[in-house]
């Protein structure tokens, strides 16, 4: 009698009254009030009763695929190719450091190296540094990561809970390129020219006085020649 009331049941019934149906045949079979031959006709106008909701329904409408994201572009590529080689020519990297790394990347070293020189550290967004170099985010982002991979950039992260980061604080530590930016690279270049090296460098030369310096200094009449002065 039971069997013959869920069975009547299923006529009709939509997809979560046919579940409620199933549960129930599997409950009465553990009972022993419906027996297997029952249950398995129950079953079967369940699987029935399925099949022509689903078709009632029609065929599934695919699903809309989504519009293709677009890596972000320059609105004038020229100019920021032009920027890029700027700031990669700039000179705010040592020449055996830019040496490790792409133009791109050594502009992207250079702003940061400038923002470190004017304002102690660079706190700029990653998105103003890429646009800085005239390069796109990821390349500032390998840039910063290379760099403080090899021990030059110190990057000091700040989250905060439940709101919104605030930008990373980037600091130059290599003691190198710290005394390229105070120094400037003219400088730099007018001491290595010059000799003005440690005397533990291996290219220290120092630098011979004028001859008659000495005698300049004391009122004497410069020597004529080299034998003269011996």
């Amino acid at each position: 009698m039971f069997a013959h009331h869920l069975e009547s049941a299923v006529i009709g019934a939509d997809s979560l009254t046919l579940d409620d149906i199933s549960r129930a045949c599997s409950k009465g079979l553990v009972d022993g009030t419906i027996n297997e031959d029952d249950a398995g006709a129950i079953y079967e106008a369940v699987q029935a009763r399925r099949l022509a909701i689903r078709q009632s329904h029609g065929p599934k409408p695919p699903t809309p695929a989504l519009p293709k994201r677009r890596a972000p572009r320059s609105p004038d590529r020229v100019a920021s190719l032009e920027r890029r080689r700027r700031q990669a020519s700039s000179g705010a990297l040592p020449p055996q450091i830019a040496a490790k790394f792409t133009l791109g990347e050594q502009a992207v070293l250079a702003v940061v190296a400038r923002q470190c020189q004017r304002h102690g550290p660079c706190m700029l967004p990653i998105d103003a540094i890429a646009a800085l170099a005239g390069v796109c985010r990821t390349t500032a982002q390998n840039a910063l990561r290379e760099a403080r991979h090899l021990g030059l950039l110190l990057v000091e992260e700040r989250r905060r809970r439940r709101q919104k980061n605030l930008t990373n604080v980037v600091t130059v530590v290599s003691t190198e390129w710290q005394a390229w930016l105070r120094l400037g690279p003219h400088r730099v270049q007018n001491v290595e020219r010059h000799g003005y090296q440690s005397p533990n460098s291996a290219r220290f030369r120092p630098c011979p006085a004028p001859k008659g310096l000495f005698e300049r200094s004391q009122g004497a009449r410069p020597s004529s020649s080299y034998a003269d002065t011996a």
